[in-house]
């Protein structure tokens, strides 16, 4: 069998259709995007079979079936993850990219100054290596003062100038040629530490260092509030997400990628799938690549009957968070003008799947089967397979 072309299966935000009723808006908006897909991110496949003599065999019945999936689909795993043995089986079936929950944010590797600890992290970046896993980088800088290690908050000066420089040549240096891409400084939208101490042009130094010590490493700035109106806040900072990254650009910044963390809390936005549409247009003008880097709903709904209860994890009760992974054709000129590719929407499941009877939490999983469409439980005991979503 001879193959000519690959296959380039469609993604779509159809993990959302069950939130968007049957109007006709969201029926115009469906419509639109099967359009777009079908235009822009499918092609044909041409498959010839010879038999032994290299003649071509007649009327041939071929079967394709797919062995992995095509984009990034990963998850935040954490240190406990190592010693649950069914939860590493079922992030193998189910997600083929991983990013560490906390073991290397700085409080997580210098909890005491000039004491650095990457045990953690090696042990699981160990564990994706061995599964052929890709590792993002979460995160070097963490921009809100809450986020800094104790000691390093009072610093400031050639103090705090000196213990950034070390950060950064300690950690991007332990993890040179293994971690795919990393989150630079996280979240400057929200917070200053390290502006209102050093001054602006820390920003883009961070960046440009970074590079220097992993060439390799694809460098992300990453914020919330940019699809959708964030937990305890009130505005959509969509427009100056975009200016801030011009912004660094500017100032000499290697950026390679654009992060957003899609935490939908406030807004009934998933009923407007056009309004994300409209948005990631705009961060599309930057003309990079787009990660969905986080992901939840709060109160989803997947089914008339069923409704998600997920585990407490990443101090969201009361939502399912998830990172995943859609590829959205986005721009208003013919054939997609700009093609967002927004690589790692990824599933906060963590140890706390697991239960301590060491059976999975099904309510968290019904949302991970319906997004993967390897199955969906409609009741803790039976079980569906159902048309996927993601390929």
């Amino acid at each position: 069998m001879k193959r000519y072309r690959s296959i380039l299966a469609s993604v779509s935000l159809l993990a959302f259709g069950g939130a968007m009723g049957g109007s006709s808006a969201a029926a115009d908006w469906m419509a639109q995007a099967n359009a777009r897909i079908e235009q822009i991110r499918r092609q044909d496949v041409r498959v010839e079979v010879l038999d032994s003599q290299g003649k071509p065999v007649q009327d041939a019945q071929i079967a394709v079936r797919q062995i992995r999936k095509a984009f990034p689909f990963g998850a935040a795993i954490g240190r406990a993850f190592l010693n649950n043995a069914r939860f590493q089986e079922f992030f193998k079936d189910h997600f083929n990219y991983a990013v560490f929950e906390n073991e290397t944010k700085w409080y997580a590797n210098e909890r005491a100054q000039g004491q650095e600890r990457y045990a953690d992290a090696d042990a699981m970046f160990a564990w994706c290596q061995a599964n052929g896993i890709p590792v993002r980088g979460h995160c070097v800088f963490w921009e809100p003062e809450k986020w800094q290690p104790r000691w390093l908050q009072p610093l400031t000066g050639d103090e705090l100038r000196q213990a950034v420089e070390r950060r950064l040549e300690s950690v991007v240096t332990h993890f040179r040629g293994k971690f795919i891409s990393w989150d630079v400084n996280n979240e400057t939208l929200h917070g200053d530490f390290f502006k209102a101490r050093l001054g602006e042009s820390i920003w883009p130094w961070m960046f440009r260092r970074a590079h220097e010590l992993d060439p390799d490493a694809k460098l992300f700035v990453n914020e919330f509030s940019i699809l959708s109106v964030d937990k305890d806040f009130t505005e959509v900072q969509t427009d100056e997400y975009v200016a801030h990254v011009r912004w660094l650009i500017g100032q000499g910044a290697p950026i390679h990628g654009v992060g957003i963390q899609g935490h939908i809390w406030a807004e009934d936005i998933l009923s407007k799938p056009e309004v994300i549409k409209d948005r990631l247009d705009k961060v599309a003008t930057l003309n990079l690549p787009i990660w969905i880097s986080e992901f939840d709903v709060a109160g989803l709904q997947l089914e008339p009957s069923v409704s998600v209860r997920p585990p407490r994890v990443a101090g969201a009760p009361a939502s399912l968070e998830c990172r995943s992974q859609h590829i959205l054709p986005v721009g208003g000129a013919p054939y997609g003008a700009h093609l967002v590719i927004c690589e790692v929407l990824q599933i906060h499941l963590r140890d706390d799947l697991v239960q301590p009877n060491n059976r999975i939490d099904l309510h968290a999983l019904q949302a991970v089967g319906r997004l993967t469409g390897d199955w969906y439980c409609s009741t803790d005991e039976q079980y569906e397979l159902r048309k996927p979503i993601l390929r």
